[in-house]
């Protein structure tokens, strides 16, 4: 028996999706869109995130240090590099590397840190300022640290 065209262009039962795949097929796009909607919005809120930081840190009269949990500076205000010596390469760095010697205390109170504490200010030797640090992520994520320095004139 010859087939026809007309059967060829019909596709074959194994071809068409039951109506129970199509259903699931349906409900795997809707939670693909609704996770790429998540995603944008995730993606615009860290933007914004970002924005702030760099608007925070691009202020000269702001002595910031930002530090990963094996204390390596990932961002540094404008004050803080010109304080610290800007010629010199800080990001990426460790902290004991690129601090004060009037900051002796410093890397070790960073491995205290916990989520709970509010600014924790800590002394500084000669009376030369005021340096304070704080943990901005959670205990149980990487740790973020700040430390934020006023000097003597401030």
């Amino acid at each position: 028996m010859a087939i026809t065209s007309s059967e060829r262009s019909r596709p074959s039962r194994h071809d068409t999706p039951s109506d129970d795949s199509r259903t699931e097929l349906d409900r795997a796009a809707a939670e693909l869109e609704e996770l790429a909607d998540a995603h944008e919005e995730c993606t615009g809120e860290l933007e914004t995130a970002e924005s702030t930081v760099d608007v925070l840190l691009d202020d000269g009269s702001a002595h910031v240090l930002l530090l990963d949990g094996e204390h390596r500076v990932t961002g540094i205000s404008r004050g803080m590099a010109r304080l610290l010596g800007s010629e010199r390469q800080v990001l990426g760095r460790r902290l004991t590397s690129v601090a004060l010697p009037a900051w002796s205390g410093l890397d070790a109170a960073l491995d205290t840190l916990t989520a709970a504490e509010e600014w924790r200010v800590l002394p500084v030797a000669d009376d030369a300022g005021r340096l304070s640090v704080r943990r901005a992520t959670d205990d149980d994520h990487p740790a973020v640290c700040v430390v934020r320095y006023e000097p003597p004139d401030a």
